[in-house]
């Protein structure tokens, strides 16, 4: 009764907002139930270390101080999070408990990707008017009378690797494959989005520090600058996997920026409530232990962590991107760039050898808060394509490690420079690479 009452007040308050703020659109992101700010974290600092045997909570508190927030002896590790004075006192070698950020607010000082940020949702209305149509369909061939097809504000896009062909062939679309969105949450009552959530028993939204992760702006009269980021993630991978199931967790807030202790507990979150495949379009530039373990974890739990390059259109990647080629099972870890309609890196595009994959990356139509939608850009929705993907595979072949397939079934980037990995995938190929 809890859960029920927490999610119905922040339903009600989101259709409040949506009736005052109608035809407000400009990208912003997730909040809290209302104007409520995000929490403060109460840990300066968080640090890994790895146990054997099965120290308890107690005994690694009284030998390192602190305060144990992840405690996983069967896997061999244990988190703690620390006051600025007991970091400093500390013999653990800890990690700054820094903001991650979208990829999209992480690049916010490029003047040429903030200059469009204003017109980056400006497609709303439009969407929004073709919507009742894609929602009928869905219902049409979900119930087993034929193929799903892309809507035309999706189609050419996401043709671009393939994915109408993929569907034309696929059984299974996704079924049986969990994709968590670790991001800013989801207007959990969108069309697009309903019918493939997880039990709610499984969400999660760390910033409120309840089990609603709903996606909203920060007050009546601001959005924030992140607002419906989440919810459009999981709006790409649902088009791709139409019978897939979301599980939304909630790291970022309105403003798209997230405690890396939040992140970390979230990935934890994710492989426990079985997630196959996690979406992390999120990034710092900072190289962070504690993140590292977790992606390494994770890979050992063969879940396939999907990861935005980011948007600084720079030389070097975002991290935990960057750890795709370094994770203890590195073919679970996908590091995803964006590419234009022409197959070419997005100018924004980060860049270096250790990109893996390009997929789209702009105006890519996808659910948008308020039952709407929108055409987005950046490596944050290049990214949830590329989880897409994996995930309508994977319902075909079962989980197994994708990168070999998703490498075989790659065609060059157009102009490429060599720092553009294993290039695109085409869609109908790793499905047919899959399956041999």
């Amino acid at each position: 009764m809890q859960h029920f009452t927490q999610h119905r007040s922040k339903i009600l308050k989101r259709i409040l907002f949506s009736v005052i703020a109608v035809g407000i659109i400009v990208m912003t992101s997730a909040c809290s139930t209302t104007a409520v700010p995000s929490q403060a974290s109460e840990y300066a600092y968080v640090g890994t270390v790895k146990i054997s045997g099965n120290p308890s909570v107690k005994d690694l508190e009284s030998m390192y101080g602190g305060k144990v927030i992840l405690h996983k002896p069967d896997a061999g590790l244990a988190v703690l999070g620390f006051s600025e004075s007991e970091g400093e006192l500390t013999t653990l070698s800890v990690d700054k408990n820094v903001k991650l950020k979208s990829p999209e607010l992480h690049a916010s000082g490029n003047s040429s990707w903030a200059s469009g940020i204003s017109s980056w949702a400006s497609g709303n209305s439009s969407w929004a008017s073709g919507y009742a149509s894609w929602a009928n369909g869905w219902s049409t061939w979900s119930s087993g009378l034929g193929a799903p097809t892309l809507p035309d504000a999706s189609k050419a896009v996401l043709d671009i690797v393939g994915v109408s062909d993929a569907l034309a062939v696929a059984t299974h679309f996704g079924e049986g494959i969990t994709v968590a969105v670790i991001d800013t949450g989801f207007d959990l009552s969108h069309p697009l989005l309903a019918n493939n959530l997880a039990p709610a028993s499984d969400w999660k939204d760390f910033i409120d520090g309840d089990n609603v992760p709903q996606d909203m702006p920060k007050s009546l009269t601001d959005n924030g600058k992140m607002y419906g980021h989440g919810t459009a993630v999981g709006g790409i991978i649902v088009q791709i996997a139409p019978k897939v199931t979301l599980l939304p967790i909630r790291v970022l807030d309105y403003d798209g920026r997230g405690d890396l202790s939040n992140v970390v507990l979230a990935i934890d979150w994710a492989i426990t409530h079985g997630a196959d495949v996690i979406n992390l379009s999120l990034g710092t530039d900072y190289d962070l232990n504690t993140l590292k373990a977790l992606i390494d974890y994770a890979s050992t739990q063969q879940v396939h962590i999907v990861m935005a390059t980011g948007n600084a259109g720079r030389k070097g990647i975002d991290f935990p991107a960057k750890y795709a080629k370094t994770a203890t099972n590195e073919s679970f870890i996908i590091s995803v760039g964006s590419i234009d309609s022409g197959k070419r890196r997005s100018s924004f595009s980060n860049s270096d050898s250790d990109v893996e994959f390009l997929a789209p990356g702009e105006n890519v139509a996808s659910s948008f808060p308020g039952n709407k939608m929108a055409a987005f850009s950046g490596t944050s929705f290049s990214t949830p394509i590329m989880s897409g993907i994996i995930a309508l595979g994977l319902g075909e072949s079962g989980i197994q490690e994708t990168e070999d397939a998703l490498t075989a079934s790659s065609e060059t980037v157009t102009e490429t420079d060599g720092d553009d990995g294993f290039g695109i995938p085409d869609s109908l190929s790793f499905l047919n690479s899959l399956n041999h």
